[in-house]
Formats: structure tokens, sequence, C-alpha cells
């Protein structure tokens, strides 16, 4: 039988290396089966930690050129290598050329926008709008299985995965290169809109003052923009010297510094794939997170779930992880058991049925 061969967007990987989009790529061609032929397009030559076993192809493109990437090379290189299929992690397919393309939704949901919040320039509005079109003409769309799927959008469902390096192997302290971590920290990893920013620092302020010298806030994946917010938004909250926004970050250090935190806080939109949440339970460490139908289902009975507005209780929450050592281990132990199958060795093998199923009823 023909190997499928089936092309990647591997834009997230050079340009966002630790954005759910990326950190799913990486976690699901972990898992590919031999029996599938995998095609990677990247935009500059791949980092240098990418996985061995991938058939690599760089149409060299500019940083500011992503919406022809995603409307036009896509389509045309997946008809000029002659790969069965797209697979997108980001709801991105060409709005003219949709076909045969499938998406692993990473975009964080369910938070609807903050009205008078900034949308971004016009190319962003314009890349979210070809993407929504886009979208609706993509052939799949592939879903957790764990997760309500949303409203009107018929989906092919898969168990969850993360990254097999994500699940805690010894106890090993966390290490940045040029980075001094502190011995203990609470860790964010999520969206840089304002009004998530806004909701992850004014929590805070309930945290700073009891324990936030103790316990920083490290704050990971920021664009520079959205670091240079954060610091303003700190400085008038009077907290800027219990948080650090982190420097770029490689998504091999993630493990560790997961591993590392006391607590992941994330009282903001999830990802259905890639996202904070699924990593912080896979290594056993403490999730705050705000309570929506999807992290009620993520998250079972192993995580602290908030109103998201409700900015002390979410506070009030992380103190209560870092000076209750007993609720700390249960929340631990639990996390991690509620993750166990998370890294199925066979996960690849029910994506290639997925394809089949797909192309057979193309």
């Amino acid at each position: 039988m023909t190997a499928l061969r089936i092309l990647y967007n591997g834009w997230p990987l050079c340009h966002e290396p630790t954005s759910p989009a990326a950190l799913h790529l990486l976690a699901l061609l972990a898992y590919l089966p031999k029996s599938l032929h995998p095609l990677l397009a990247v935009p500059e030559p791949p980092p240098p930690w990418l996985p061995p076993h991938l058939d690599v192809h760089v149409v060299p493109t500019s940083a500011q050129a992503r919406i022809a990437w995603e409307q036009q090379t896509l389509p045309h290189l997946r008809q000029k290598l002659n790969a069965d299929l797209l697979h997108l992690t980001t709801e991105t397919a060409s709005l003219l050329n949709g076909t045969r393309t499938l998406i692993s939704p990473t975009q964080p949901g369910e938070f609807d926008p903050v009205r008078g919040e900034p949308r971004g320039g016009l190319l962003t509005r314009l890349r979210g709008a070809l993407a929504a079109g886009g979208t609706a003409r993509a052939q799949a769309v592939i879903w957790p299985n764990d997760l309500p799927p949303r409203a009107g959008q018929e989906v092919y469902p898969l168990p969850p995965i993360v990254h097999p390096a994500f699940i805690p192997d010894k106890p090993s302290a966390p290490s940045l290169p040029g980075v001094d971590l502190p011995e203990a920290y609470v860790l964010y990893h999520g969206p840089e809109d304002e009004a998530s920013l806004r909701r992850v620092l004014n929590a805070w302020t309930w945290v700073a003052g009891p324990v936030g010298q103790q316990y920083p806030l490290l704050m990971l994946g920021l664009s520079k923009s959205a670091a240079q917010f954060v610091e303003t938004v700190a400085r008038a909250l009077k907290i800027e010297d219990t948080l650090r926004v982190l420097p770029h970050v490689l998504p091999t250090s993630l493990p560790l510094l997961y591993q590392g935190a006391s607590v992941v806080f994330h009282p903001v939109g999830v990802s259905a794939w890639g996202g904070a949440i699924r990593h912080a339970l896979a290594c056993g460490t403490p999730v705050v997170a705000a309570e929506t139908a999807w992290t009620s289902a993520m998250v079972g009975p192993a995580a602290i779930l908030v109103e998201p507005n409700d900015t002390r209780r979410l506070g009030a929450s992380i103190i209560g992880i870092l000076v209750k050592e007993n609720l700390a281990e249960r929340l631990q132990d639990a996390g991690a058991a509620w993750a166990a199958d998370w890294t199925h060795p066979r996960w690849g093998e029910k994506l290639n049925a997925v394809y089949s199923e797909i192309l057979d009823s193309a």
C-alpha cells in the first residue's frame, strides 16, 4: 500500500515555536506512524531541534508575507509535491483553494472579544477574515474527543495528546540558557491579547503582596509589543517587581519549565489542541484556570476552576496551592492521573485512519 503523503505547515515552528500551533504540530509529528510520508513546508531553513524523519521543503518567505504563504504558497506546494492532504494547526485554510485541507484548531476559544478592545492592525484583521472563510471551506476539522465541539461544526474526533517529553521521567531542576530562573515560580503561557493579559495581571494583584516575592509570575511566549504592554500595566498596578517576562525559549526547554512551576495560571481562553493546561496536567503541575465548558471537560477533577472575572478568587486559588502542601500534592497526583492517556503510542495510527477516511469521502 502506498504511503499517504501529508503536507504540514511549519510556519509556526519557525516564527512562533512556543505557540499552541507549534507545540501541537511537534506532538503530532512525534506520533506519526512509519506508514506515513510527512512533508513539512517551512518559510526559512528549519530549526535544528526538529525531528529528523521529516521531508522538509523550504520556500523562502519573509515574515511579513504570512497571508500569501497561507493563501497561495501552501495550496500550490501541496499540488506540486503531490501531497494527499494539507494538515494545518492554525485555522488558516486558503479561501480560494481549501480543498484537501484539514485543520486541528489551536486558537484559544470560548472568550468573546471585549467591546472596545483593539483588534490588531489591518493585516491582522484581513488574515482573520480570510481564515474564517477558509476554515468554512476546509475539508475536515480534527477535534479532541474530550471537548464539546463548537456549534455547527462537523468534526473527526481523536483522543487528546501532548508531546511525550512533557511526561516527567525523573525530577530535574529547570534551566534556561542565559536565564537565571527563581527556585519557585508561577507560570503563565497563554494568549497575548490585551484583554487576556489584563485579566492575568488584575488577578495577580491579589497574589503579588502576600507571596509574589517568593513566587514570582513568569510570563512566557509574549511578543515584543505584548511584553511592553505587560510592563506598562504592571507598573501602573505596582506589581512589576513580582513578575518577569521570559525571553525567547526553545520548545525543548518547555517540559522542564512546566515541571518546575508551582502553579500554571491560565484564567483565559483555552486551546483545544496544544495549550498550556494540557501540558501542565501532563507534567503533574497544579493548574488554576478560568471555568468554562471546555476547561471543565479538559481538566475534570484535576484543577481549580474559577469564574473568569472573579480576579480576587483566582488570586486566592493560587495562594491556596502555594501555602497548602496537601492541596498541591493532591492536584499534582490528580493531574498526572487524568493526563495519563495523553501520550498513547498508537495515536498516530488513529490519525492515519482519519486521513484515509477523509480521502475516501472526497
